[in-house]
This record gives structure tokens, C-alpha cells and sequence, in this order.
């Protein structure tokens, strides 16, 4: 979830693969390396990874804003002073670079994780505010929107002919 709170903020050309890991994935994993009394450093991490185009099947319709190279950790660190930012300073790397590991050595000593990424990924999301309205709910809210946006552009001609006739 805090992976996903620092995405929209992309530049032009970074859209790298991702891994999700459950953690049942990682107890088991952790378990194993314990009761074995294994050595040394392993990747705990799914099968394979999700590209670019997988995530954004699973993400359906999100808001991503694209700026130029320099200015997405300026804004990152913008937004995580003055918003309420879910995701902790420094994951932006995390969405701009691929960081996919491979399992072949946890899985040579007999792990096998349960969980594909799109698995973890779909139980993790908790998706937008309004993928859990209803029909009606939705149309509601766009009905509001709708009659603000009128109201909002009739309030602006009155103001502007008032101007005008001032001047």
C-alpha cells in the first residue's frame, strides 16, 4: 500500500516490474531458513514479477502524474511535509527502478511460495474511494459535481458581467 501511495508520481519514462510478497510467503520463508539453519543472505520474493502493463490491468483507472526527471523527489518530499501522505519518505526509488529479486536460492532448499503477485497485489489494494460505491452512489456524487460546476460557471458570468459593466 505505501509502494502505491508513492507511484503517481512518475516521470516520463519509468514504469518498472514490481513484486508483491505475502506475508505467509515470508513466514514460511523465515521458517525455513530458521529450522534449517541456513547461511547467508536469501530473496524472499514470488515467482516472477508484474511489468508495467499487468499492474496497471490490476489498478484499473488511477491518477498519475508525469513530470519531468528532476522534480519527482522534490515533489515527494513536498508532499510527505505538507500532505497527508501515506506512503514513508524514501520509497520513491522503489517506484522509479526496477527492484525484482530471484528466489532460486530459498527454492533449492525446498521453499515454495503459495502467493503469485497478483495474488498479494489484488488482497493489498484497497483500491479508490469510489470503487466500493454503488451504482446509485456514484451517480449521486457525479450528479453533485455536475450541478456544482454549473452553479460555479453561472456565479462566474454574473461576476464577469458586473465586471464588465463597471468598466
Amino acid at each position: 500500500e505505501a509502494l502505491l501511495a508513492a507511484a503517481p508520481i512518475r516521470t516520463g519514462r519509468d514504469d518498472p516490474p514490481v513484486q508483491f510478497l505475502h506475508l505467509d510467503d515470508l513466514a514460511t520463508a523465515v521458517r525455513l531458513v530458521v529450522v534449517e539453519s541456513l547461511c547467508g543472505v536469501f530473496n524472499v520474493a514470488p515467482d516472477g514479477w508484474l511489468s508495467s502493463r499487468e499492474l496497471k490491468e490490476l489498478l484499473g483507472a488511477r491518477p498519475k502524474v508525469r513530470v519531468p526527471v528532476p522534480l519527482p523527489g522534490r515533489l515527494d518530499r513536498y508532499i510527505s511535509r505538507r500532505v497527508a501522505h501515506n506512503a514513508p519518505s524514501g520509497l520513491l526509488p522503489y517506484t522509479r527502478y526496477s527492484w525484482v529479486v530471484a528466489n532460486d536460492r530459498l527454492k533449492s532448499h525446498g521453499w515454495i511460495p503459495k502467493y503469485g503477485n497478483d495474488q498479494v497485489f489484488v488482497t493489498a489494494d484497497a483500491g479508490m474511494p469510489w470503487d466500493s460505491m454503488n451504482a446509485k452512489q456514484r451517480q449521486l456524487v457525479s450528479l453533485g459535481i455536475g450541478l456544482a460546476s454549473v452553479f460555479g460557471a453561472i456565479i462566474s458570468l454574473v461576476l464577469w458581467a458586473k465586471h464588465a459593466r463597471r468598466s
